[in-house]
C-alpha cells in the first residue's frame, strides 16, 4: 500500500486533476472499475522526479564525466534507472562515471522507472572537443645578466577541432608577476633568476590548452665533478653484492637549494625507454610515453592515432592513449624479447613479432582479458625484424633475420610466399618490410646488403631492386651500408630508405632512379616516415634526432630532438597532427633513494651505493655511473664516470661457479668483490674468472683500495690464488709470506681458456678487491730463467731468517766425513734438478755468483740456535727448513734458506754419509721449490713437496701430476692443484 501522506506533498491542481481517477478506482466507493461490479482499483501512481547532475557539461577527450540522478524521486520505488550516453552505451548505475574517448556533442538521457511501470526522461548535452595546442617559440632561454630581453612568440599554436570563424585568446605569464594577453610579445626580466614562462590558450568553447618554457636569467650553471671512480679507470666489475664506491665534488651558487641524485645508466642518455609523442609541424614534444624495462624496438599508432603501441626486449607491449599519454593496458604475451608491432587496417587487430621467430595476432580491444587469436604463423628461423598489414587486411608480412620475408593469409596463418634474401649465396638479414600501397600484388623489403627489394606476391620474384649503382669501379648511387627502414608515399610511386651509412635516400619505384639524398644525420638512420601530405619524409637518426625534411628540395625544416639514443620507429598519423618516435634508450637506475621517491646525497663524502636492485649478466651487463645536481633555479647538469660498470652474477666459491670478468686487449679492470666481513661464516673465498691467456700474455694484478680504487701490494691477512683452466696452480700470494710487488710479471708460460682469480682471507679480515691488466703478447714466449744455487756450507754470522733472532751459524757439520755428505748433497741436487735450468755450486768450490742467486744455509748444531733463540719452532718448519719468502714466478731470482739438521736426525736417523746426503738434500730440494713458487703438497708420498715425507727415500721427486696443495700459510683452504714439473718448467726453464 503506498504512503498517504505523499498525496500531501502534490501540488494542489494535481489534487484536482486525479480527483476522478481516484473515485474510480478507490476500494469502498462501491463504484465498479471495469463493469464487472468488483471494484479492484488503487491509489494513483505519479511518474518518477528526474534530477540528473553531471560534474562537467564540456571537456577534452578523453573526457571522465561523473553523473548522479541520486536527487530523484518517486511516490513510490525507482526500480530502473537506464543511463543512455549518446554514444552507444548505457548503464544501470545510479551513480555512473562515464569515458568519452571522441569528440563531439553527446546527448545523455537518464530515464526513470518506477515500480508502477511509470516512466520519466530527463536529458544533458555534454560537448567534447579536443584540446587547444599551445607552441611557445623563443629566441632564447638563458641570459648571462639581468635585465634580459627575450621574443616570446605563440602564434603557432592552434585547435585541431577549430571551426571556420573560431579564434584562440593568449595569456602569457612570465612567472615574475607580468601577465600578457598578446600572441608576440617581448618582455624582459629586470632580475636574475629562473622563470617558468606559462602560454595558456583558450578556444571557442572556452577549453584551455597551456605550455611552459625555462628562462635562467644570470644563474650560474652548476656543475658536479667525479672524483671515483678515478677517471683513468675504464672498467669496474661488479657482482650484484658489491659496493660500488663514488665520491664527488660540485660548485653551486651560494644559498641556492640544491639536490644530488646518483645511478647507473646503460646509454649515458637521460632518456628512459620510451616512445616521443611531438607535432611534426611544430617540432614541440608534448610527452614521452615510458614503462618499459627496456630499450624500445617497435611502435604503432592506431588507424585513428588514438592508439601508440609499443615494444621492446622487456617481452611486454604498452598501449597508450595518444591524447592524454596514459598507459591503457600492459600486455604480458609470454613470447620473450619481441621486436616488431603492428595494428591492422580496420583496427581490431594488432600483430607482434619476437626475436625467437614467433609471429601472433591479437584482439585490440582493449576489455579482452586473453586477446590472443592466434599465434600459429610458423616459419622464421630467426628473430622477427619488421612486421605489417595488408592494405585489404588480409594478409599478414614479416620479416626475419635470417633472411626470410613470409606472406602469411591472416585468416587461417596459410604461408602464401616467401622471399629469401641472398647475396653471393649467403643469407641476408631483413630489416623492414612494406606492402606496396596502390598495388595489391607486390611487396617490398630493406635488408642489410644495402639494397631494397620490390617482390611480386604472385611468383615471388623481384620486380625490382633499389640498390647500389657503380661506374668504373665506384660507387656512383645507392646505400653504403645496411638499409634499416623504408616507407611509401601513400601514392605508391615513391619509397624512402633509411640507412646505417647516415643517408636516407628517394627513389622511384618504376624505374629504381634514385631522385634524392638527405644528408645531415652524424650516425645511422634507422627509421623513415612520410607526412600524410607527401610533402615531408621524417627520418630518425642513431643520435636521437628526428629530421624532418622537404621532400621536393631535401632540405631541412626542423630538428626534433627528444632523446640522445636511436630512434628505431617513425610514424604520422593521417591528419598530420601527431607524430611519434620510438627511442631505443636504456633506463637509469637510481641508486642513492631510500624511499625511491628520492632523498638528497652527499657525494662529498665517500659513498657506497647497493647494487643489490641492478640486473646482471653473463659476460656483464654494461652500464655507466652517473652523478646529478639539480637546484630549483637551473636544469639538472649531470655527469658521467669514465668507466664503464660490468654487472655480472654472484662471484663464486669455486672455479666451476666462477663468473667470467670482461677483459680484452690491454685492458684494466677494477673487480669490487662484496665486502664479506670477517664474522660472515665461511666460505669467504670470491672466485672469478678472466678468461683466455696465451703463452706470452702478461698479467698486471694488485690489490685495490676502496673507495680510492688505488693499487696496493698489502693486505691484512689476504690471499691471492690464479689457476689455469685445469684449477692447476700458477701463482699465490698471502699476506707476509709471500713476495708480491708492483714489478711481478706474471708471463703466462702456456695456453688456457679460462684462467681464474681466488681471492679471500685468513678468516680475521675482509676479502680484498683486485686491479687486473693483461697486455695480450707482451713477449712472444714465456719467463723461464735460469736460476743459481749456492750452497753455503761455511759459517755465518747473524744469520736471520722469518724474523728470527740474528743467530751465528757454525761451519757445516754432520756425523761422518763431512766431504763425502757435501758431495752427495751436490749429487742429489743435481739429480732432482736435472730437467730445469739450474746450477749447483758451493762454498767449497768457488765463490758467492753474482747476484742473483738462492742461497742455501745449513745449520747442523746439535741444538738449533734457530729454533733455541730465533723464537722457531719446529711446527714453524717447511719440511725441516725455513725459507725467507716465497716468489710463486721467480721474479728476483734471490732468496735465502736454511735446512736444520736437528729435526731431520730426530725424524729419520740417517745412516752413513750417503743417506745423510741424500736427507739433506732433498730437505734442500723442498726449499729451493718454495723460493721459486711451489707449495708444499699433500697426497703423494714420493713428491719432494709433500709435507710428511721420508727425506731418506731416493724416490722423492717433483711430482708433475698435479698434487692438492697443503692447507695456506695463514689457514686458508687452497683450492686446485699444484702441477710442480709444469711450474718449475715455466718459472726456471730447461737447460
Amino acid at each position: 500500500m503506498r504512503n498517504p501522506h505523499s498525496l500531501a506533498r502534490t501540488g494542489l491542481a494535481a489534487i484536482l486533476l486525479v480527483l476522478p481517477a481516484l473515485l474510480i478506482g478507490c476500494p469502498g466507493t462501491g463504484v465498479p472499475d471495469d463493469g464487472s461490479g468488483t471494484g479492484t482499483g488503487g491509489l494513483f501512481n505519479l511518474a518518477p522526479t528526474v534530477v540528473l547532475t553531471s560534474d562537467v557539461v564540456r571537456g577534452v577527450a578523453p573526457l571522465t564525466v561523473r553523473f548522479s540522478s541520486s536527487g530523484s524521486t518517486d511516490d513510490g520505488v525507482i526500480v530502473e534507472r537506464r543511463w543512455n550516453f549518446g554514444d552507444g552505451t548505457e548503464s544501470l548505475e545510479i551513480s555512473p562515471t562515464h569515458i568519452y574517448q571522441s569528440t563531439g556533442t553527446f546527448t545523455v538521457t537518464l530515464t526513470l522507472t518506477d515500480d508502477e511501470g511509470a516512466t520519466n526522461s530527463e536529458t544533458v548535452e555534454i560537448g567534447v572537443t579536443e584540446q587547444p595546442i599551445a607552441v611557445i617559440s623563443v629566441d632564447d632561454t638563458v641570459a648571462n645578466a639581468a635585465p634580459a630581453q627575450f621574443e616570446f612568440d605563440g602564434s603557432g599554436s592552434f585547435d585541431p577541432d577549430a571551426q571556420a570563424g573560431d579564434v584562440l585568446t593568449y595569456q602569457w605569464d612570465f612567472g615574475d608577476g607580468t601577465r600578457v594577453t598578446d600572441a608576440v610579445v617581448t618582455h624582459t626580466f629586470a632580475r636574475a633568476g629562473t622563470y617558468q614562462v606559462k602560454l595558456t590558450v583558450t578556444d571557442a568553447t572556452g577549453i584551455t590548452g597551456s605550455a611552459t618554457v625555462i628562462i635562467e636569467v644570470g644563474i650560474p650553471v652548476p656543475d658536479i665533478e667525479l672524483r671515483s671512480p678515478p677517471g683513468d679507470l675504464s672498467n669496474i666489475v661488479v657482482s650484484p653484492d658489491s659496493p660500488l664506491w663514488a665520491h664527488a665534488v660540485f660548485n653551486v651558487e651560494a644559498g641556492v637549494p640544491r639536490t644530488i641524485r646518483a645511478g647507473l645508466d646503460g646509454d649515458q642518455d637521460r632518456c628512459d625507454a620510451s616512445t616521443a609523442l611531438f607535432d611534426p609541424r611544430t617540432g614541440e614534444i608534448f610527452e614521452l610515453l615510458e614503462g618499459h624495462d627496456n630499450p624500445v624496438q617497435d611502435a604503432a599508432f592506431s588507424p585513428d592515432g588514438s592508439r601508440l603501441l609499443s615494444v621492446s626486449d622487456d617481452g611486454v607491449a604498452l598501449l597508450y592513449d595518444t591524447f592524454t599519454g596514459v598507459l591503457l593496458r600492459r600486455y604480458l604475451p609470454a613470447l620473450g624479447s619481441l621486436r616488431a608491432v603492428a595494428f591492422s587496417p580496420d583496427g581490431t587487430q594488432f600483430a607482434l613479432g619476437a626475436a625467437d621467430g614467433t609471429v601472433a595476432l591479437f584482439d585490440a580491444d582493449e576489455t579482452q582479458t586473453n586477446p590472443v587469436v592466434r599465434s600459429d604463423y610458423n616459419g622464421h628461423a630467426g628473430a622477427v625484424t619488421s612486421i605489417t598489414f595488408s592494405p585489404d587486411n588480409e594478409r599478414l608480412l614479416s620479416g626475419d633475420d635470417n633472411g626470410d620475408a613470409i606472406l602469411f593469409r591472416l585468416i587461417n596463418a596459410e604461408e602464401l610466399a616467401r622471399f629469401v634474401h641472398l647475396q653471393g649465396g649467403d643469407r641476408q638479414a631483413v630489416l623492414d618490410v612494406s606492402f606496396w600501397p596502390t598495388n595489391p600484388d607486390a611487396v617490398a623489403t630493406a635488408s642489410v646488403d644495402n639494397r631494397a627489394r620490390v617482390w611480386s606476391t604472385i611468383d615471388g620474384e623481384i620486380i625490382q631492386q633499389l640498390a647500389p649503382v657503380f661506374s668504373g669501379g665506384e660507387q656512383i648511387a645507392g646505400h653504403t651500408d645496411a638499409v634499416n627502414a623504408l616507407a611509401f608515399t601513400s601514392d605508391g610511386l615513391q619509397v624512402a630508405t633509411a640507412s646505417t651509412d647516415g643517408t636516407a635516400k628517394l627513389w622511384d619505384v618504376l624505374t629504381g632512379e634514385e631522385l634524392r639524398t638527405f644528408t645531415g644525420h652524424t650516425d645511422g638512420v634507422f627509421s623513415v616516415a612520410f607526412s600524410p601530405d607527401n610533402l615531408q619524409v621524417l627520418t630518425g637518426g642513431g643520435v636521437g634526432e628526428v629530421r624532418i625534411w622537404d621532400l621536393a628540395s631535401a632540405s631541412l625544416v626542423r630538428e626534433v630532438q627528444p632523446c640522445s639514443s636511436p630512434v628505431v620507429a617513425l610514424d604520422v598519423t593521417s591528419d598530420g597532427a601527431l607524430a611519434f618516435a620510438g627511442i631505443a634508450a636504456e633506463n637509469d637506475i637510481q641508486l642513492d633513494t631510500n624511499p625511491a621517491q628520492g632523498n638528497d646525497l652527499n657525494l662529498t663524502l665517500p659513498t657506497a651505493f647497493d647494487l643489490s636492485g641492478v640486473p646482471g649478466a653473463v659476460g656483464g651487463a654494461e652500464y655507466t655511473f652517473w652523478a646529478e645536481i639539480d637546484t630549483d633555479r637551473t636544469l639538472p647538469t649531470r655527469t658521467y664516470s669514465n668507466a664503464t660498470i660490468h654487472v655480472v652474477p654472484a662471484f663464486g666459491t669455486t672455479a666451476a661457479s666462477a663468473p667470467v670478468v670482461p677483459l680484452g686487449d690491454d685492458d684494466e679492470v677494477a673487480v669490487l668483490l662484496p665486502a664479506i666481513l670477517p664474522a660472515t661464516p665461511a666460505p669467504r673465498r670470491q672466485v672469478f674468472d678472466i678468461g683466455p691467456v696465451e703463452t706470452g700474455d702478461r698479467i698486471e694484478i694488485s690489490l685495490m683500495t676502496t673507495p680510492g680504487y688505488g693499487d696496493t701490494f698489502q693486505f691484512d691477512g689476504y690471499s691471492l690464488l690464479m689457476l689455469d683452466d685445469q684449477e692447476s696452480q700458477f701463482a699465490w700470494y698471502q699476506d707476509g709470506q709471500t713476495l708480491f710487488t708492483r714489478n711481478s710479471e706474471l708471463i703466462a708460460g702456456h695456453d688456457s681458456d679460462q684462467f681464474f682469480i681466488a681471492l679471500d682471507n685468513n678468516g680475521e679480515d675482509l676479502v680484498p678487491s683486485a686491479r687486473i691488466k693483461i697486455t695480450r703478447g707482451y713477449t712472444s714466449q714465456d719467463r723461464a730463467r735460469r736460476q743459481t744455487v749456492f750452497l753455503q756450507f761455511g759459517a755465518t754470522e747473524d744469520f736471520a731468517i722469518q724474523n728470527s733472532v740474528p743467530v751465528d751459524l757454525d761451519a757445516f757439520d754432520v756425523p761422518g766425513d763431512d766431504a763425502t755428505v757435501k758431495t752427495a748433497i751436490i749429487a742429489r741436487l743435481n739429480a732432482l734438478l736435472s730437467a730445469y735450468d739450474f746450477e749447483v755450486t758451493s762454498s767449497d768450490t768457488s765463490s758467492p755468483p753474482a747476484e742473483p742467486h738462492i742461497t742455501m744455509y745449513f745449520d747442523t748444531a746439535a741444538t738449533s740456535d734457530i729454533l733455541l733463540r730465533g723464537e722457531k719452532s719446529l711446527a714453524d718448519l717447511f719440511q725441516f727448513g725455513l725459507p725467507d719468502f716465497l716468489d710463486p714466478r721467480n721474479e728476483t731470482l734471490t732468496g735465502s734458506a736454511v735446512v736444520i739438521w736437528e729435526p731431520l736426525n730426530l725424524a729419520t736417523t740417517p745412516a752413513g754419509e750417503a743417506e745423510i746426503g741424500l736427507v739433506i738434500g732433498n730437505a734442500a730440494a723442498h726449499q729451493i721449490g718454495l723460493l721459486t713458487g711451489l707449495r708444499p703438497t699433500n697426497g703423494n708420498a714420493n713428491d719432494i713437496m709433500g709435507a710428511a715425507n721420508d727425506l731418506s727415500s731416493a724416490a722423492l721427486a717433483f711430482d708433475p701430476g698435479g698434487l692438492p696443495v697443503l692447507t695456506g700459510l695463514d689457514g686458508v683452504t687452497p683450492i686446485g692443484n699444484q702441477n710442480a714439473g709444469q711450474l718449475l718448467l715455466e718459472v726456471v726453464g730447461t737447460p
